[in-house]
């Protein structure tokens, strides 16, 4: 009898323990499914609005800087612990003359997490993996009862500001703003003087293309093996 006593008892602590460690995996498998709560008041296929306004360390407007809206579903991962993302998408657009942005996006309850990136364009928009992320604002958190709001995002970068202003003072044409807006920024501008005026190139090695511009006016481009910068 003793034994047998001795031995329901041990079954029983091990039951216990059992028991507590599907409790303890039930909880964390509840967090890794559920995650962050999808925002309230949206309905599947309704446009939401991210706006916002992109300055510099002063306050100054940043205008024809490179904006992503990145979202994505974020969970905690049962065998990891972390959270990461999945189902990653971006949509890009440039800020207008006072440094504004707007993006219109359909609501899908998937996506639980927003940001919104400016980044550095060089070398073309291809370089997705390579993508240069220069500032970074979460915007999850002004999603609110079927609202957003606007936001804005300083960008301490003195020298990717300085650079990115000189860039965008040499664009002397339409032409040469359409090939930005399409392309990102090149990786090498070259400049030579020819009989009928000034040819300009622009450089995209990995996209393996050089347009070419003759003071300001698209005249070709040229296509060439992709190659990585140098």
């Amino acid at each position: 009898m003793t034994w047998s006593l001795a031995s329901d008892q041990s079954g029983l602590r091990r039951t216990g323990r059992y028991h507590r460690s599907l409790i303890a995996a039930a909880a964390v498998l509840v967090l890794t499914v559920v995650g962050p709560l999808p925002a309230r008041g949206y309905r599947q296929g309704e446009l939401v609005l991210f706006e916002g306004i992109v300055t510099d360390a002063s306050g100054t407007p940043i205008p024809n800087v490179r904006v992503m809206l990145e979202a994505s579903r974020r969970s905690l991962t049962l065998r990891k612990m972390r959270r990461e993302s999945k189902g990653l998408v971006r949509r890009s657009t440039l800020t207008d003359e006072v440094g504004a942005y707007e993006f219109r996006w359909p609501w899908h309850d998937y996506y639980n997490s927003f940001r919104v990136l400016v980044v550095d364009s060089v070398g073309g928009l291809q370089r997705d993996a390579d993508l240069r992320i220069v500032e970074a604002l979460e915007v999850t958190h002004t999603l609110k009862d079927g609202l957003s709001e606007p936001t804005s995002l300083i960008v301490s970068d003195s020298a990717f500001v300085l650079g990115h202003r000189e860039f965008i003072a040499s664009i002397q044409s339409p032409d040469q703003q359409r090939i930005y807006e399409e392309m990102g920024k090149p990786d090498r501008v070259e400049t030579a003087r020819r009989a009928g005026g000034e040819e300009i190139s622009w450089w995209y090695f990995e996209t393996g293309k050089a347009f070419r511009f003759l003071d300001g006016a698209f005249t070709e481009t040229d296509e060439f093996d992709p190659v990585e910068p140098f």
